[in-house]
């Protein structure tokens, strides 16, 4: 996996935190999270999220649950922002992915000359007190690349269809190496315009050993 990072404008900190974590039983999460707006408080907000989200996950909760159950920590709390979560749990045995989203921008999983956009029309949790994931299960085959990325990445691209554009670009990727594959992607996303928000991109690779 690599990950490429980019924060707004001026800001120091990104509010956008990100994990990569091995499960027991051959399994690995993948999650990133966007606290809404910038800076220092959306990277407490995002992190802390992230932080429960891996200790669900490697508890054993399901995706869909561990979405929830941070939900309702978040509207517990006497102050709290919107945070878009996006998780990826896959068996490296099964090839089976489990695919979770709330609130969070398009995922794409490169196969060969083909790509998949797996999208969400969920709201970010933290507003509601019951959210409603969207969730999809992928079986992942040697060689594919699972490529997420934060709205503010999308953000940057001209047009009205910044998925498309973004597949587009996707489709001439070459190479491997996941962190080489998430900078080319921000790269990309950054001579398209500036950076108006957080941007982040998480690159895994799936192969055979």
């Amino acid at each position: 996996h690599g990950v490429a990072r980019c924060v707004k404008g001026e800001e120091s900190v990104s509010g956008d935190s990100f994990s990569y974590m091995e499960l027991p039983g051959g399994k690995v999460l993948l999650s990133l999270c966007d606290g809404m707006g910038s800076g220092q408080n959306a990277f407490f907000e995002s992190s802390r999220a992230i932080e429960l989200a891996e200790q669900l996950v490697a508890a054993g909760f399901q995706p869909r649950t561990v979405v929830r159950l941070v939900n309702q920590a978040l509207v517990m709390q006497e102050a709290y922002h919107p945070l878009t979560m996006d998780m990826a749990v896959a068996d490296l045995y099964s090839g089976l992915c489990d695919f979770t989203k709330s609130g969070a921008a398009v995922t794409l999983i490169r196969r060969g000359e083909e790509i998949e956009l797996l999208q969400s029309e969920s709201l970010p949790i933290g507003i509601l007190k019951e959210t409603q994931p969207s969730e999809s299960m992928y079986r992942l085959k040697d060689g594919d690349l699972i490529i997420m990325m934060t709205d503010g990445v999308l953000e940057a691209m001209p047009g009205v269809d910044k998925e498309g554009a973004m597949k587009e670009f996707c489709m001439g990727l070459s190479g491997k190496n996941p962190k080489e594959l998430a900078r080319n992607v921000l790269d990309y996303a950054l001579e398209q315009g500036e950076a108006r928000d957080d941007m982040t991109v998480l690159v895994a690779g799936m192969w055979k050993k």
